[in-house]
């Protein structure tokens, strides 16, 4: 990694734990540009943007440059207050037609951040049951006026209201393999709800241990498809940080639970390499399953956080509607399968024979 990288992550560091104090780096006007074109690329922007205005990364900016970063934040915050704000009223609408649904990931994640508004913020997801599921559609529908959108998922529908994007999934953790699928389902099935409060209301969201291995199955997911961005890292550190954190004296017990559901679901090996990842580069002090992983493995996964950026966006070659792009993506994931097959061998075989053909006979039925 170059020092822009290593600088980020410092950063990153001082903002989700808070332990070095001052930054005392000074950064040329360059440097500085380069430091916030790579937060972008990786979806943490806004956390450089806290660490800038909150004076704990002493550089010396243009008052052009000082005027952009504090309005860049302001934004950030603009956007999280108002995805709260019908998260919370989602929550609502739900509740009061009694329709069952659990809120996955987003700003039920950044709450447990030390400073939640600036965490860069995306859509809004959230599961409903089967058996809830048409009517959850039908009250969207008649009390919001929501259209559903086209799209490519298989496990969700998307809508907009008041220009937040929501995904409304009737499945939780996409996976290939039916066998690794029906566990985590069980898994979910049987573990208690948990509530994270939004704006003083309570949201309901999965079991805190289970939140771990359901935020690193997406995650990894995406890892394998094209990439992810150090938010998505940033935000599996907070959810174990905040179900082990320091003097809890239900760490082992959880510990073990976490590990039992990890080896369930096949994801014990790739959770532990990330670990090392968190552990390494991002400054993760608890780590709950302890575990000899590759080196070389622990790199390969940063070194794909850093060419890819957020969810793959800035290493794909040619868009998704022409033939470069499926050749791109059938030489570069079978390569990737391949490289990590030793970490979650199941999931990519499934993947495999499975994923990849679907892709190329859907871009081939669409021609």
């Amino acid at each position: 990694m170059d020092g822009t990288a290593l600088l980020l992550l410092e950063i990153l560091c001082e903002e989700l734990w808070g332990e070095h104090g001052e930054l005392c780096k000074k950064l040329t006007p360059q440097e500085y540009h380069s430091l916030m074109k790579l937060a972008t690329k990786q979806t943490v922007a806004g956390m450089v943007a806290q660490c800038v205005t909150g004076k704990r990364l002493k550089t010396e900016l243009s008052p052009s440059d000082a005027a952009q970063t504090l309005l860049y934040l302001q934004r950030i915050q603009q956007q999280n207050t108002l995805l709260n704000s019908e998260l919370v009223a989602l929550a609502k609408l739900l509740d009061t037609q009694k329709i069952k649904f659990i809120v996955l990931k987003g700003q039920t994640i950044a709450a447990h951040y030390p400073n939640p508004l600036s965490r860069t913020p995306g859509d809004i997801d959230f599961y409903v049951p089967q058996e809830d599921f048409k009517k959850a559609a039908d009250v969207l529908e008649k009390e919001w006026n929501v259209n559903f959108c086209g799209s490519d998922s298989t496990h969700h529908l998307e809508f907009k209201h008041n220009k937040v994007l929501f995904e409304m999934h009737f499945e939780i953790l996409e996976l290939f393999s039916q066998k690794q699928k029906r566990r985590f389902d069980n898994i979910v099935a049987s573990s208690p709800i948990a509530y994270t409060y939004i704006n003083e209301y309570k949201i309901p969201t999965l079991d805190p241990v289970v939140n771990i291995a359901y935020t690193f199955g997406h995650l990894w997911y995406h890892l394998l498809e094209l990439g992810v961005g150090m938010r998505q890292l940033c935000d599996l550190a907070i959810l174990i940080n905040t179900v082990f954190e320091k003097g809890n004296e239900d760490n082992p017990k959880e510990a073990e639970r976490l590990n039992k559901i990890l080896q369930e679901i096949g994801f014990h090996k790739a959770f532990c390499v990330l670990e090392s990842v968190l552990q390494k580069h991002f400054g993760l002090k608890h780590i709950p399953i302890q575990a000899n992983v590759s080196a070389a493995h622990t790199e390969a996964v940063m070194q794909r956080v850093i060419r890819y950026g957020n969810f793959g966006h800035y290493g794909r070659c040619g868009n998704r509607s022409n033939i470069s792009y499926l050749a791109f993506l059938a030489i570069e994931r079978t390569r990737t399968f391949v490289k990590f097959y030793p970490l979650d061998k199941r999931e990519i075989k499934a993947r495999m024979l499975k994923e990849l053909p679907q892709k190329i006979f859907s871009f081939l039925w669409r021609k």
